[in-house]
């Protein structure tokens, strides 16, 4: 079992879907729109708390702008070892 059991509308239709074969496309068409409609409810139940949502925050993308010098050190990291790389490949020719 799961900490917090399904519920709501997605609860309903995973339950659906595992009363199908896993070998059925129905049981995967089902588990994948219960997922989007439990991202559906996730917004209701935001607005209902008072809070809007924040898609930016929720998918990662704020956290790259909080810490800019981290993120362009990883970054010219990554060029300067591609570039070793693709210098030591030239010198062996």
């Amino acid at each position: 079992g799961t900490a917090v059991p399904p519920s709501g509308v997605s609860g309903s239709l995973r339950r659906a879907a595992f009363r199908l074969s896993e070998s059925q496309w129905g049981h995967w068409l089902l588990l994948m729109m219960a997922d989007r409609v439990n991202v559906v409810e996730g917004v209701f139940s935001d607005l209902a708390r008072g809070r809007p949502p924040n898609p930016l925050a929720e998918m990662g993308l704020v956290s790259r702008d909080r810490a800019p010098r981290a993120a362009a050190m990883t970054l010219a990291t990554g060029l300067l070892a591609a570039a070793a790389v693709v210098w030591m490949i030239r010198r062996r020719r």
